[in-house]
């Protein structure tokens, strides 16, 4: 311990000695695998807006939507797991923005092999 504060390094005076891991030029997407990416997109934004409709009818018990299909499907989904929600908004935010990041890396990639 005294090792780590006079080197004032946490791990006790030694150094990690793998090197850090070289950047791999992105890889181009099959035409499967782009068509796939594409058609996920639309359920994914479905999701996203009956996870929105959620929280609108969870938010406000005066909400038009409160007393609707919607609004009881909600309640029912929260009395069952209240974690429906969280997922039910989160996980289209992080897989759009994830599409969206593998696709341009993928165009980054054809770019990259129509310069060769």
């Amino acid at each position: 311990m005294a090792a780590a504060k006079a080197t004032g390094n946490a791990t006790g005076g030694r150094r990690r000695t793998a090197p850090a891991a070289a950047h791999e030029p992105p890889k181009e997407l099959t035409t499967f695998a782009r068509v796939g990416l594409y058609l996920s997109v639309p359920p994914v934004l479905a999701i996203f807006a009956v996870g929105i409709l959620g929280l609108m009818v969870l938010s406000d018990e005066n909400s038009p939507l409160h007393d609707t299909i919607v609004g009881a499907f909600w309640r029912r989904a929260i009395e069952v797991n209240y974690v429906n929600l969280a997922v039910a908004v989160n996980f289209p935010i992080f897989y759009l923005l994830w599409v969206v990041h593998r696709l341009r890396q993928a165009a980054q990639a054809t770019a990259l092999a129509k310069k060769k």
